[in-house]
């Protein structure tokens, strides 16, 4: 038995099909007797050459428009955005039918089929949605998704970048912590080895390295802790005030780092817009 492809009102090829089912799409007006149609293997032509396509009656002199179809359904491929607004895909409209049944996707999620545009579940028949009551507000939480899509694009690189100048704070902060100790304990060692001990002033300048070497190494890790741990609730659309605190530390407290200035002020840029500021949660 032959099998069929044809080419879509998106000049794209889909098949094979049975004749029965090319004929189908026939009579659905999906496809008309000037559908370029070809067998496996074998050339485009219209579908008007196959007898075994059209009715007993013949092809229509004047078919009706094709529509401008995709595939038919049961071929296409859907993405969705989840409850983390990012998108996942592609899944089929049987498995998008399965997690509709568990109760992972409504008739209010955003899909679309690939290479397509986000619409609300509830307008794809063929995935057995049906809408929301009347009143409940499906075209603002489409919108809201795809703004918190668009937010998570932007918030990313500003995000990233501040994690990684908090991750080399963290690092440097950890070295100045161990050169302290260790540089005091040889001043202590030096003066021992001496034999004369150390005067009153040498022991207070001592006491005042370790403590100002290891309270400042300390104070730094806390603050880039605190840096590395707004940037991480940044990049995940949450905390909106930890994350412009993040920004401004890293503005104000790597005086000796210009690199970290620019990821702080590029996170406030970022943040400031309005509707990165009402996609977080």
């Amino acid at each position: 038995m032959s099998e069929y492809h044809f080419i879509g009102g998106d000049d794209k090829e889909y098949g094979p099909y049975s004749a029965d089912q090319i004929k189908k799409f026939i009579a659905e007006n999906r496809l008309n007797s000037n559908t370029s149609v070809k067998t496996t293997g074998g050339e485009w032509k219209p579908a008007s050459t196959y007898p075994e396509l059209m009715s007993p009656k013949g092809p229509v002199t004047s078919p009706p428009q094709q529509k401008d179809i995709s595939a038919p359904s049961h071929t296409s491929e859907y993405h969705f955005i989840g409850g983390d607004n990012k998108e996942y895909g592609p899944f089929s409209a049987e498995q998008i039918k399965r997690f509709m049944a568990e109760n992972r996707l409504s008739a209010n999620t955003s899909i679309k089929t690939t290479g397509g545009e986000w619409k609300l579940a509830s307008t794809y028949p063929e995935l057995g949605f049906t809408s929301p009551p009347t009143g409940t507000p499906m075209a603002g939480q489409h919108q809201q998704a795809i703004n918190a899509q668009a937010a998570q694009q932007k918030i990313n690189g500003p995000a990233i970048f501040m994690m990684v100048m908090a991750i080399i704070g963290i690092v440097g902060n950890i070295f100045n912590l161990g050169l302290s100790v260790f540089g005091t304990g040889l001043m202590g060692a030096a003066a021992g080895s001496s034999g004369g001990g150390m005067s009153d002033a040498q022991q207070f300048e001592m006491i005042a390295n370790l403590v100002g070497g290891v309270g400042g190494a300390i104070i730094g890790l806390i603050i880039q802790g605190l840096i590395l741990f707004g940037s991480i609730k940044m990049k995940n659309l949450q905390s909106y005030g930890l994350s412009i605190t993040a920004a401004i530390l890293s503005i104000t407290c790597n005086c000796c780092c210009p690199i970290g200035w620019g990821a702080g002020i590029w996170a406030l840029v970022v943040l400031v817009d309005p509707k990165v500021k009402a996609a977080f949660n």
